[in-house]
């Protein structure tokens, strides 16, 4: 995917342990996902993520268990799919 002036790099952080951190936008633009998506995605799956609000812009962190990445990479895989 192309980077464009107003995109989110689509770059989140991943830690030893599997458990993942970044924007929601950059964990729908890394899976293909909208990020309203990315958040049915965990409700369904039952994991619970943390949803921070950084800075000024208010811009939302979504923090994620290894469990959780799964479930995104799984809807991912599901979405492409179908």
């Amino acid at each position: 995917m192309p980077a464009t002036a107003s995109a989110s790099p689509v770059a989140f952080q991943i830690a030893e342990d599997g458990e993942a951190i970044g924007t929601i936008q950059q964990f729908a633009d890394r899976l293909h996902l909208s990020p309203s998506a990315v958040i049915a995605c965990l409700r369904e799956n039952r994991t619970a993520p943390i949803v921070l609000r950084a800075g000024e812009t208010g811009e939302r962190l979504l923090l994620v268990s290894a469990d959780g990445l799964d479930a995104l990479r799984s809807c991912a895989v599901d979405r492409a799919c179908s």
